[in-house]
């Protein structure tokens, strides 16, 4: 096991302490945790993994909302179809403009983001895929 893996129940756990020289570490010890699966003297603090669990929400909604252009207020949480809706919403808007004689600069600039937007979103479909590729081998194993 590694620290951080450790270190994932050692901040929801009431025996923690804290060493200038070492982080977090037992209060029974005073050492940094060496257990291999799981420590036998844990004992969880609710309110801290009640608000680690909530900084780590806050975290991948706020991801997810810069993901998707925040268009994931109104339900898009793909980033994919933020990059299509921001690339067609370019595409109209320099439309209108021209069809009115004018030529905004806006809509070029929005394009370019949707169409980086579409790339990010694609490779992250990507990357979930192969994930979960990973995870039918693993488990046929």
């Amino acid at each position: 096991m590694d620290r951080a893996y450790r270190l994932s129940y050692c901040k929801k756990c009431t025996l923690r302490d804290f060493s200038p020289k070492q982080g977090i570490v037992c209060s029974l010890t005073n050492a940094p945790a060496d257990f291999d699966e799981s420590c036998e003297s844990f004992k969880e603090d609710a309110k801290e993994a009640k608000s680690i669990k909530v900084q780590e929400e806050l975290i991948k909604k706020d991801a997810q909302s810069s993901n998707t252009l925040g268009l994931s207020v109104i339900g898009i949480k793909s980033g994919v179809a933020a990059g299509i809706i921001a690339i067609l919403g370019a595409l109209v808007w320099f439309i209108i403009g021209l069809m009115s004689g004018y030529i905004f600069f806006y809509p070029p600039l929005l394009f370019i983001l949707g169409v980086i937007v579409l790339i990010k979103g694609l490779n992250n479909m990507k990357k979930r895929k192969l994930k979960a590729d990973e995870a039918i081998l693993d488990s046929e194993l």
